[in-house]
């Protein structure tokens, strides 16, 4: 992760991070991370969890818990994400971590049924 960080009214930016606190959302460049010509939009608990992959020509919007999650579950302990995670209490993403499948869409559905 980039160390020089901006930090202005609750958002966060690095080079390939840019977390905004109001809308709970996290961008994360894929282009510089994995060479990737896209963006991933992680939306945090209270946005409702969810995320979009956006291009130069389209946004496709990822809301189904049964579609194939935008990373593994090993990806839930990247720093990346942290500001994303902290939007998710404590004992739930304690439990996610005994699932090695959909993690993801686990999260999605627990965060529409609670």
């Amino acid at each position: 992760m980039n160390t020089d960080q901006q930090h202005t009214n609750q958002v966060c930016k690095t080079s390939d991070i840019r977390w905004d606190a109001d809308q709970q959302q996290l961008h994360i460049n894929l282009q510089s991370l994995l060479s990737i010509p896209a963006t991933l939009i992680l939306l945090g608990w209270d946005a409702g969890i969810s995320w979009q992959i956006v291009t130069d020509y389209e946004i496709e919007n990822y809301t189904d818990p049964f579609s194939e999650p935008p990373f593994p579950i090993e990806f839930f302990e990247h720093d990346l994400l942290s500001p994303w995670l902290a939007t998710i209490t404590d004992n739930i993403t304690v439990l996610l971590k005994k699932y090695k499948g959909n993690a993801f869409g686990i999260l999605i559905l627990v965060n529409r049924h609670p």
